[in-house]
């Protein structure tokens, strides 16, 4: 085993020695660097592919890799169909995430000392299992015990390691998610071995870590669909204060897991040293991975690079003049602790979460009630506020719902009101307006709620229960809404359900605590009507006790019948429905809805009230509000806009159509984008200095600067040689950032007239406008599909803003997240893997060949280290190959070719164009297969085709040719070393041509497909006749018939004929009519088998399949070839091969033991083998 591991490390080491020697010539001769035409030259057709330049707070990790990939190798490929190419890389530092881990290192520093000494707690999640050689061995170890079917030891193992009692900890629950049950003993299994080997002082906790929080994140995902999908019932648990935190881990400890020294990290104190460390191992890493990136082009953003920061502020001056920016108050994920708006890249969870907008209806509580359960109320206008999304159905309301176990409080919003809901409602309805001190929570009661019940309610606009009862309803929750739900179960299947769950069992209302007043009497209330609704579309004017009857559900645990019956109520009742009670009766819901919101919000029966749609922590570590805040916004919502963007959309190749679809989705509903901030990293709103650009608002044309990017900076990254002073030093540089006038821009960008305010040189400014003019539009943008909602949308709204028709960006690919061996990646459960890491293990093609057979699909992919170890099998191995190969060339056999060579050339030819379709769609896994495995298995074909005559020395040399170009977009350095050493071709092989071949010959390639089928089916009556001769053959036959017996020859025809007609193979009830006159049931039953094999014959080899008479000389093909067969099958001696006669008999004198002659058809001889 040793052996074997040190020969593949040997393996895996020639492979990166020969990578880094192929570098350093890349590097010499400044391979990957680009420049437009000189003024004269002739233009030449261009092609540039992007990045989204990635944020530079850490390592490059493979699924990072596994994106920009799809963009290099389609860079690549298009440099060998001879476009001039272009790959910038840029380094993303705007936002919170660098500025708040900064803040985070200088805290921890100053409240722990140096080096910090941390609470044991903390010491237990900042530890790195991941590097601990003992855990690693004993973790594998109990894995092995598992996998081996060890359940004894397993299980003695996992009852060893839990090391604490019960609670969250503990074992898991009935039922519980497998996933979630793992993570919870892997957690056991940590502490306890943290508890003996690291620091005995651990104590134990209950609470959830940040594996077991995730866990139940996927788990509660897979079953949301099976839950209600009402958002004002649909709740979530809790998550413990630990999860809410994310299981946050030290800021010194991930700085230590990026393997920073000690010494080091107080240096990142300072947000500015972030800048100057971390973009440098950037390129370093994409460098080393072969990325063909024109490096001169590289920068920084934020004002720590002024050129960068000039272009913003022109990009924002523009829309702004434009008018596409606006001022405003607006509902916005809000971070309380960083003060500001918390869009999606400044957050550590929860993007894409938007804010979801409700109605809170104000249900005054009784003032008898008040004294006797709440006597320090007295006094004050006391409401329980349940939010809504149908305010239109107030007027059905029964009764209101708790969460009997759910805590809640009572909240001054001003001098008169206090508000009963959840403290997480209160803190987020303190940030818009509605709190007696603006934005702090002021509590003056807290109650369970329990402590609610019975109340009675005053129900805004209530037409028959003006008066309703509180009750208890257990799939209440906290998290969702305020924790207080009113009840309509005229239209909600779960208000109906849950009501008379109460109603028919006094014995559950005792156990509930209910008295029968409260719920008895109570019944559904019409107040809209629908007029088709169910399986039978009947009308109804109670949509929910129809539905609940119809699919049979009698209790509210019925959560998937409950889904499907209040989808069908809301979407029938708001689409279709008519109110036929209220100020509003005989007029549609869809459109009394907003009417009869602002009737109660103009009534002060309620409030507007807004939270975010799921749960959303900002890189501070802090849950997330909305907040009603001023802030500059860009309005995408304008109409003229949108429209223009979709045009720009539906010219936009996006390779799939689940992109397209998202896209189009987006589009519908984004309206506005808060694109400003107060703290960050970044560049000022050039008219409000006191806000910050927002980083997917400064990142949305930047491609446009990368086109002038090399001929302001040279390439600088170093912030401390951007400052003003280091500029000014710098002789080289022919454009100073002051220079950088609106004007210039505009005549650089957008063809604008000479700029009389900047001194710049004007062959300057006339080279900066041919780089933009040669290298625009992008081609196409490489991005993963979570930015499809906000980064990649933005970017085409605002090219269609600021840039003519001809510079709309033309494609952009995405795709899915990347697995690790079918797992998520994650540092937390060291399933995680750093590019650098994978470099190290693969070395760089090995790496790009599993990266590029991970996936083509929009869906998450998979890389497997199976995958890498076996294409460092396959690429040493076949190194060898062709360096054998080429170095014994001229032994081989030149002149005349065979059927194997034109056979071989033929399938080449094929396997060319079928990895150039692959690569023209992207499809980089299917153009591997097409241009890499199937090229060497024609190729292994081939060699044994040949037999004793050997391969032809010309055609070989060919093969060796045409496989290191069609896999250099993947795998170039490979390439490149046989290229320039074992070839001796001059120059680089990313220079070279892309194969030019004509058209597959469909004669040889029908013929090449008999003989590989041939071969098959031998072998399989070659095996069948040695189990019944008990032995090895030692003769056989080969039967062949030229045509078709008349019936089944009628048969093919027809099929022709209908085949003509629609160019497809026709369906059975096609042939059934077409064939019933012709023949009896009982023939046409056994031919409809025939048409079957026919059918299987026309998708092998198309048309074909209908000639009556085989266009392949089958005696001459088997007999020609007979060496290849004799090889392929290890047999001594030929097959006899038997041209039969037209009755399918075999000729005179020739032995034949075929028990029925018919079988055999023209392209399916029959094969007997005999003992002599």
């Amino acid at each position: 085993m040793a052996s074997d591991e040190g020969q593949s490390r040997r393996k895996v080491q020639k492979l990166i020695d020969l990578e880094n020697e192929v570098q350093q010539l890349w590097a010499a001769e400044r391979i990957f660097e680009q420049d437009a035409p000189a003024e004269g030259e002739a233009a030449r057709d261009t092609y540039v592919v992007t990045f989204p330049y990635p944020y530079v707070n850490g390592r490059f990790h493979l699924g990072h890799a596994f994106t920009v990939s799809k963009a290099e190798f389609a860079v690549a490929y298009q440099r060998l169909r001879g476009k001039h190419c272009l790959f910038p890389f840029g380094m993303h530092c705007t936002g919170m995430p660098i500025k708040t881990a900064a803040d985070k290192v200088k805290r921890e520093l100053e409240e722990f000392g140096f080096p910090p000494v941390f609470p044991v707690e903390d010491q237990f999640v900042g530890y790195d299992f991941n590097r601990d050689e003992r855990w690693l061995a004993e973790e594998a170890e109990f894995q092995k015990g598992k996998k081996s079917g060890g359940d004894k030891k397993a299980a003695k193992g996992g009852k060893a390691a839990k090391g604490g009692k019960g609670g969250k900890g503990g074992k898991g629950g009935k039922g519980e998610d497998p996933a979630v049950a793992e993570a919870k003993a892997l957690t056991r299994r940590k502490r306890a071995y943290f508890i003996k080997h690291v620091n005995g002082e651990l104590p134990e906790s209950n609470e959830e870590t940040a594996e077991e929080a995730e866990a139940r994140k996927q788990a509660e995902l897979v079953k949301k669909a099976e839950q209600a999908a009402d958002p004002t019932k649909s709740f979530h648990s809790k998550k413990s204060k630990v999860a809410q935190k994310g299981g946050n881990m030290r800021q010194w400890y991930i700085m230590k897991q990026l393997d920073i020294p000690d010494e080091e990290i107080p240096n990142f104190a300072d947000a500015a040293y972030w800048l100057k460390f971390f973009p440098p191992l950037y390129r370093s890493d994409l460098s080393r991975f072969g990325l063909k990136v024109d490096w001169r082009r590289t920068f920084i953003t934020t004002d720590a690079n002024p050129y960068y920061d000039s272009f913003v502020r022109w990009q924002f001056n523009t829309l702004h003049a434009m008018k596409k920016l606006r001022f405003a108050k607006r509902y916005s994920i809000f971070s309380p602790k960083d003060g500001q708006p918390c869009m999606d890249h400044d957050r550590s969870k929860g993007e894409g979460v938007l804010p979801k907008e409700y109605t809170l209806i104000k249900m005054r509580v009784e003032a008898e009630d008040l004294a006797a359960r709440f006597p320090s109320l007295v006094g004050r206008n006391v409401f329980l506020t349940a939010a809504t999304l149908r305010p239109e159905t107030m007027y059905g309301q029964t009764n209101c719902w708790v969460g009997p176990e759910v805590e809640y409080g009572a909240f001054e919003v001003n001098d008169s009101e206090v508000f009963v809901m959840t403290p997480r409602a209160a803190r987020n309805l303190a940030f818009q307006g509605h709190s007696k001190v603006p934005r702090e929570v002021s509590c003056v009661l807290e109650m369970s709620g329990v402590d609610l019940l019975g109340l009675r309610l005053h129900a805004p606009l209530a037409v028959k229960y003006p008066v309703v009862h509180v009750l208890p309803m257990s799939t209440v929750k906290a998290d969702v809404g305020t924790g207080v739900v009113t009840s309509v179960p005229s239209d909600s299947p779960d208000d109906y359900v849950n009501l008379v769950d109460l109603q028919k069992s006094p014995e559950w209302r005792v156990k509930c605590g209910v008295k029968d007043e409260w719920v008895v009497g109570y019944e559904p209330v019409p107040i809209l009507r629908v007029p088709a609704i169910g399986k039978d579309k009947q009308p109804s004017d109670l949509a929910a006790p129809l539905m609940c009857a119809e699919l049979k559900i009698n209790g509210p645990k019925q959560h998937t019948q409950l889904a499907e019956a209040k989808k069908e109520c809301y979407n029938v009742g708001f689409h279709d429905g008519t109110m036929i009670v209220g100020q509003f009766e005989g007029r549609p819901v869809s459109e009394v809805k907003p009417l009869l919101r602002q009737v109660l919000l103009d009534d002060n029966l309620a409030v507007v009230y807004s939270e975010p749609d799921g749960y959303v922590e900002s890189r501070s570590g802090e849950e997330c509000v909305v907040a009603l805040t001023d802030q500059w916004y860009i309005h995408y919502g304008e109409e003229e806009w949108k429209e223009k963007t979709r045009t720009a959309l539906a010219r936009l190749e996006t390779f799939d159509d689940t992109t397209r679809a998202r896209f189009q989705a987006t589009l519908d509903w984004l309206v506005e984008w808060a694109c400003s901030r107060t703290y960050g990293l970044g560049t000022s709103m050039p008219w409000d200095e006191a806000y910050l650009i927002d980083s997917l608002s400064d990142s949305t044309i930047y491609m446009a600067f990368y086109t002038v990017a090399h001929l302001l900076q040279k390439g600088e990254l170093d912030p401390a040689c951007l400052t003003p002073s280091a500029l000014k030093a710098n002789t080289a540089l022919e454009v100073q950032p002051e220079q950088l006038t609106h004007s210039v821009w505009d005549f650089v960008f957008r063809d604008g007239p000479d700029p009389t305010d900047s001194d710049i040189d004007r062959e300057v400014l006339l080279k900066m406008r041919r780089e933009f003019l040669h290298w625009y539009p992008v081609n196409l943008r490489v991005s993963g599909n979570d930015l499809i909602n906000n980064h990649l949308s933005f970017f085409l709204f605002n090219h269609t803003a600021i840039f003519p028709e001809k510079h709309w960006p033309q494609a952009v690919r995405t795709n899915g997240f990347l697995l690790l061996d079918n797992q998520k990646m994650s540092k937390s459960t060291g399933n995680f893997m750093t590019l650098n890491g994978a470099l190290d293990k693969f070395g760089v093609d090995a790496t790009r060949l599993a990266l590029g057979e991970a996936g083509d699909s929009t869906d998450d992919s998979n890389f497997t280290e199976e995958n890498a170890n076996a294409a460092i099998l396959h690429l040493h191995t076949q190194l060898e190959w062709c360096t054998e190969t080429v170095a014994a060339a001229d032994q081989l056999r030149s002149g005349e070719h065979t059927f194997a060579d034109r056979w071989f050339e033929n399938e080449m030819v094929k396997l060319v164009r079928e990895t150039e379709a692959h690569y023209d769609k992207t499809n980089f896994a299917a153009a591997i297969h097409s241009g890499f495995s199937s090229m060497q298995g024609a190729r292994d074909r081939y060699v044994l085709m040949c037999a004793s005559a050997g391969m032809h020395g010309p055609l070989a040399l060919s093969f060796v040719e045409r496989q290191v170009v069609l896999l250099s977009p993947i795998a170039p350095h490979w390439s490149e070393h046989i290229w320039r050493s074992v070839l001796k071709r001059d120059g680089s092989v990313l220079n070279a041509s892309w194969p030019v071949v004509g058209e597959v010959d469909p004669l040889i390639d029908r013929q090449g497909q008999y003989l590989l089928t041939q071969v098959h089916d031998i072998a399989k009556k070659l095996e069948y006749n040695t189990k019944i001769l008990k032995g090895a053959p030692t003769c056989g036959f080969a039967y062949i018939v030229r045509t078709y017996p008349e019936v089944q020859q009628k048969v093919l025809t027809t099929l022709g004929e209908l085949h003509s007609k629609s160019g497809e193979f026709p369906n059975p009830k096609e042939v059934s009519a077409a064939l019933g006159p012709l023949f009896d049931k009982k023939t046409l039953k056994f031919l409809m088998k025939f048409v079957m094999e026919v059918k299987q014959m026309y998708e092998a080899s198309g048309a074909s399949a209908f000639e009556l008479t085989s266009s392949i000389d089958e005696v001459d093909m088997l007999q020609s070839n007979m060496g290849y067969i004799r090889e392929a099958l290890s047999i001594p001696y030929d097959i006899q091969v038997v041209m039969c006669n037209e009755d399918g008999s075999a000729p005179e004198g020739v032995r034949d033991l075929r028990k029925d002659p018919s079988v055999t058809r023209p392209t399916r001889p029959s094969y007997l083998f005999f003992k002599e």
